[in-house]
């Protein structure tokens, strides 16, 4: 996970100085659902309620629109064959030495009162 606003200028920059066959995931770490929440709430101050894993089925049924099943699918691939698809010519954004915001940092520095 990365901080778009801080981090997305540095992986634009890399892409462009380097050859046309770079094949650039611009992420600062890969966490689990699990971390994500964990660390969001503690850095919001909030209770975790825990995570739970759900089928495509119980997830369809807990959002509503047509795109529903393509979240879940998509869920299911990144969890089997990694977010990447386990491309082996893909290179992350520490692999080149680009220092990203730690997703820790980003809920720290980020106002989600609006959601709270």
């Amino acid at each position: 996970m990365g901080d778009v606003q801080n981090d997305f200028g540095k992986c634009v920059k890399t892409v462009i100085d380097s050859k046309p066959s770079l094949n650039l995931l611009a992420v600062g770490e890969m966490l689990s659902w699990e971390t994500i929440l964990e660390a969001w709430c503690k850095s919001q101050g909030v209770p975790s309620g825990g995570y739970e894993e759900h089928t495509i089925e119980s997830f369809v049924g807990l959002l509503l629109g047509e795109l529903t099943r393509e979240f879940g699918e998509n869920a299911l691939f990144a969890q089997e064959f990694g977010y990447d698809g386990s491309d082996p010519t893909v290179v992350r954004s520490p692999d080149l030495g680009i220092q990203m915001t730690s997703f820790k940092e980003y809920c720290e520095g980020t106002n989600f009162s609006a959601i709270l």
